[in-house]
This record gives structure tokens, sequence and C-alpha cells, in this order.
């Protein structure tokens, strides 16, 4: 997993992985405000179709994303 920011070392991006535990259990951007910020998995290990997409939020502060792109 990569992302383009990261808030700082306790929302590294590969918390951002769906039931993930460590921390406070997410990746965070640097800012709130700058929509280009970005969360990617480029390898799934083989060519699959999603039909599906999961999200949580973080699971101390109450926080979340409310919209993103596929």
């Amino acid at each position: 997993m990569t992302a383009s920011t990261v808030f700082d070392t306790r929302f590294y991006p590969f918390y951002g992985r769906l039931h993930e535990n460590r921390v406070y259990g997410g990746w965070c951007p640097e800012t709130v405000t700058d929509r280009t910020d970005y969360l990617q998995v480029v390898d799934m290990g083989a060519m699959l179709s999603v039909c599906a997409v999961a999200t949580q939020g973080e699971k101390i502060n109450n926080e979340w994303t409310t919209n993103y792109k596929l």
C-alpha cells in the first residue's frame, strides 16, 4: 500500500487495511483539505474484478472518509 501523504507515524498507509487494529487503526493524510490525497493498493496478485468496496472509520476519534473515487 502507498499513500500520497501521511499525517504521522500513527497513520501509515498499511494501517488503512480493513479491520486493522494497530495504533489508531487507519491511514490519515497530512491534511484534511487536500482532495488529491490518496491511498493506493496496486498488486492484488492476479487479474481480478472488484465487485465491492468496504470502508471503516478511524477507531479512536470517530473520523472517516465521506467520499472517494475508484
